[in-house]
């Protein structure tokens, strides 16, 4: 009763006017567009896949899942050890018809398609051909030849290689983006790089991240009488560098070096790169050695890196162990199966 006793107040809005316009707090702390010097970096556009093509690919992707974790339950061997996921999509997408087409796709190695490889070859090719599927659509990239030179350094790269080579430094895709398209890990872009260095194809490094002064630092580590040329392990080599210092900083500046000076494997197993200057080596000091690869070569040259390849597969023959990085010569380590079934090495 009392509440309705009280009087009813009004009240009068008095608008103020405002000077400067109201930002929102959105925009605010919106990001401000900066205007760089440097080039756009365009993606080319993927294929488009129809639905009937991507229904295919569905179907045969959950066959090949059923045989793989078949064959997982009759040999032991985890479902991964014996194709990861990323191997079965890429079958089911390019449906390759032989060994040798198996053998070009990215993480499935020669052990695995001679001990696996018919089985899959049969679920692939009897589908196809009950669904009138197309075999072997690999993908296909286009550039323009350029110099003889070039184009046969590029075959001495392995496919899947030439296929980074050319969309980083021909298509000028970033290595974000190669690694995003490819299903790779950039390291894995990285190493790919790496052997087109070595190989005398030209890299842009600085869009590796390697500066000129990240170089010259790895390089006088390596040259330091700590690690003595020893480019076996890049822990050690990293261990007396700053840590913004990567891994794949150290890979592409080793493959420099390469290029520039060539490698040697010492008896004791280390490899080392060669001395400045240093075109002969005592033979009680070195087991093997490789010459920087050069764009021409006399036919002496050729015959003498004959001669040094029929010794190293001698040397091989006879049981000479030698530890070289398998990241510098491409083979992934073979695991035993009681390695593989551990998921520690998966």
């Amino acid at each position: 009763m009392l509440a309705e006793e009280k009087p009813t107040v009004s009240l009068m809005m008095k608008t103020i006017p405002i000077s400067r316009p109201i930002t929102s707090t959105a925009a605010s702390h919106s990001p401000i567009p900066k205007t760089t010097n440097q080039p756009r970096v365009e993606v080319a556009p993927r294929p488009q896949v129809d639905e009937k093509t991507l229904k295919l690919q569905n179907e045969l992707y959950v066959l090949l899942v059923k045989q793989r974790n078949g064959l997982a339950q009759d040999t032991g061997y985890t479902p991964h050890s014996i194709a990861s996921n990323k191997v079965l999509l890429d079958m089911a997408k390019i449906r390759p018809s032989t060994k040798d087409s198996l053998l070009k796709l990215e993480d499935f190695p020669q052990a695995k398609v001679e001990k696996f490889g018919n089985t899959f070859l049969e679920i692939i090719t009897d589908f196809c051909n009950k669904t009138d599927f197309k075999m072997d659509e690999f993908p296909q990239i286009l550039i323009r030849k350029t110099v003889e030179d070039m184009q046969s350094e590029l075959m001495k790269l392995n496919e899947t290689q030439r296929y980074s080579y050319m969309m980083f430094e021909l298509q000028h895709n970033s290595l974000e983006e190669v690694a995003s398209q490819r299903g790779l890990k950039t390291s894995t872009v990285v190493t790919h790089m790496c052997e087109a260095i070595r190989n005398g194809l030209a890299v842009n490094v600085q869009r590796l991240g390697v500066t000129p002064q990240i170089e010259q630092m790895v390089t006088q580590a390596i040259r330091g009488p700590e690690i003595q040329s020893d480019i076996s392990r890049l822990t050690k080599i990293k261990d007396h560098l700053p840590m913004y210092i990567e891994y794949n900083h150290i890979k592409v500046v080793i493959a420099l070096l390469t290029l520039k000076y060539g490698q040697r494997v010492l008896q004791t197993g280390e490899l080392v790169l060669r001395e400045p200057g240093s075109h002969s080596e005592s033979s009680s000091e070195a087991v093997s050695s490789v010459s920087p690869p050069k764009l021409s070569q006399s036919k002496s040259d050729v015959s003498k890196i004959a001669a040094t390849s029929q010794s190293t597969n001698s040397l091989q023959s006879s049981g000479v162990k030698r530890k070289i990085p398998s990241w510098m010569t491409g083979n992934k380590p073979t695991l035993s199966k009681k390695m593989r079934a551990n998921s520690l090495f998966r």
